[in-house]
């Protein structure tokens, strides 16, 4: 249990015994911006004062009195402040406890084994099979990847998926770009479709068919059957380029969805059935459309053209359909930016189908700009201009590349700072962190090359905790769990590398003022137990947004 949650249950039980019964979840506790004011604060007093239409400074007072007066061991101290703050200060006793809980503890430390959450499928990156991954799709798979391991380590089992959209008239286009490539390169005059890609990757696979077995199959073949198939092994090609890209990242999905299968499986008109059944589905002017507007959506969607063909709405109604068959209860969805319009006919499909729209999250991971001389890196897939993930990793590495991404809240546009990013100093930021656990590291082995004795199961931890610098830093080491949780529950994992940062930060300042190895035997005994805890953290840290826990910089 947290120290907040701790906090909670305390607050409840006063309240109870003032004839106030209020439940857990309405309590709040916040960290005061100031530290002069607590440790922790919380405004229920405000909130129930204005609840009860009651006067807050009598009802704070009278609250006070009795927590005072029970004496706990978790608090040094308590304070009341108008207009209705209660401020606690954490006892160093209760700061070592948590602090021996970590050792204890170590790689499950804040983490929830018990697996009693929710049955979730995360969907992320889902980039379309028509070219190597770019560096948006690259944030979309950090981000992915991090928030189903915060999710698991809340008790959750979480199924990650990539969703291929291997069908329609994106990849028709793509498999006749390739064809008159390879058209070009035989010297044929031919005019290369305007809306085909145009990157230097199609030349490499229209070169590849040419050396291969399957340009013998295609030759005699009519230009249709030609483009079916450069179609289906382009996409296999680019399918597998992806898969490795994302491997050598770090990231790996449980499976990989295929549109094309799913369109020819049953579930579109099983879907369809359910949407006709409900009378949710009319015809106009030779269209089948989707009645969206009874959900809130701003008008009704067309699902099936007048030519007969599926649009992506109804085949994603189809896919998500598929995911509540699968016995998922929730399904949690990453897009790309200006996606924010398809959310709530998404929803009202899902609420069509008869299950809870609130069994569906998304969230939009915004923009990615390229810095580079102080300039935007313009971007276009079509065109072929465009910053490979490949070529960004292999400029600046996994860690750099997995940590800028994670640094900024997912809903906001990220400048990425490319010569920041190359930097091997403290303006880095993920130099500044892991440079934190190469210096703990040091510190052991230079104790080990002076030949001092200590013992990290017998430590007399009363020796810490008495001033300020190791008091900051082993409240935010105890505050580990409660990011993590904090972090799956707003889909927010930029909150675990700030954390670090500020982990880092408390460490550098602690270390500065007190050199761990230049005391006497018992205080460098505690202080190694001290800093044997954020090395525990900090590659917990490092482990789940991803990145390696140097021992040496």
């Amino acid at each position: 249990m947290s120290l907040r949650e701790e906090i909670k249950i305390i607050l409840k039980d006063v309240l109870k015994e003032n004839s106030i019964d209020i439940s857990v979840d309405e309590i709040e506790i916040e960290k005061p911006a100031k530290e002069k004011f607590g440790d922790f604060a919380s405004p229920v007093i405000m909130y129930l004062a204005k609840k009860l239409r009651t006067n807050p400074i009598a009802l704070g007072e009278k609250v006070f009195e009795t927590l005072k007066s029970r004496q706990y061991d978790i608090f040094k101290d308590i304070n009341f402040v108008k207009p209705g703050f209660l401020n606690f200060f954490i006892s160093s006793n209760r700061l070592v406890e948590e602090i021996q809980t970590i050792y204890k503890e170590k790689e499950n430390y804040g983490i929830n084994n018990n697996q009693s959450g929710e049955n979730i499928i995360l969907e992320f990156v889902s980039a379309n099979p028509t070219g190597p991954l770019n560096v948006v799709s690259a944030r979309a798979a950090a981000v992915g990847d991090v928030l189903a391991k915060l999710l698991a380590a809340q008790g959750n089992k979480v199924f990650k998926e990539y969703y291929i959209n291997d069908a329609g008239k994106q990849v028709y286009l793509l498999g006749k770009s390739v064809l008159y490539r390879i058209k070009e390169i035989l010297g044929e005059n031919v005019v290369f479709p305007e809306d085909g890609y145009h990157g230097e990757y199609i030349k490499d696979i229209a070169r590849e068919v040419l050396n291969s077995d399957l340009y013998n199959e295609i030759e005699n073949l009519s230009e249709e059957e030609q483009i079916f198939k450069l179609r289906d092994y382009t996409i296999e090609k680019i399918v597998s380029s992806q898969k490795e890209d994302l491997k050598n990242f770090n990231v790996e999905f449980d499976n990989w969805f295929s549109e094309q299968k799913l369109r020819d499986s049953d579930t579109i008109n099983r879907c369809l059935d359910i949407l006709k059944q409900k009378n949710l589905i009319y015809e106009q002017d030779k269209k089948l459309f989707f009645k969206s507007t009874d959900f809130g959506d701003e008008k009704d969607r067309v699902i099936i053209r007048d030519d007969g063909s599926y649009t992506y709405f109804l085949v994603d109604i189809a896919y998500h359909l598929t995911k509540f068959e699968r016995g998922f209860n929730k399904l949690i969805d990453i897009w790309g930016p200006d996606h924010d319009g398809y959310i709530p006919r998404m929803k009202g499909a899902v609420e069509a189908l008869d299950y809870n729209k609130e069994q569906f999250t998304v969230f939009i991971v915004q923009q990615v700009n390229l810095i580079e001389n102080s300039q935007k890196v313009k971007m276009s897939k079509r065109l072929g201009r465009f910053v490979l993930m490949r070529e960004l990793i292999a400029d600046i590495g996994v860690d750099v590349a997995r940590f800028f991404f994670l640094h900024r809240s997912v809903s906001s546009h990220l400048d990425f700072d490319i010569e920041l990013a190359k930097k091997h100093s403290d303006e880095n930021p993920v130099f500044y962190v892991q440079y934190a656990h190469a210096r703990i590291c040091n510190i052991f082995k230079q104790a080990d090359e002076k030949g001092i004795k200590y013992n990290l199961d017998n430590v007399n931890l009363s020796l810490i905790g008495n001033n300020e610098e190791e008091r900051k830093l082993m409240k935010i080491l105890i505050d580990y769990p409660e990011v993590l949780k904090t972090a799956a529950e707003k889909f927010q994992p930029n909150l675990v590398t700030n954390y670090l940062l500020d982990l880092a930060a408390a460490f550098h300042k602690f270390y500065t003022e007190h050199r761990v190895l230049d005391a006497e035997q018992d205080l460098i005994n505690a202080r190694l137990f001290l800093i044997n805890a954020c090395k525990i953290i900090f590659k917990n840290g490092f482990d789940l947004v991803g990145i390696t826990a140097p021992e040496r910089m």
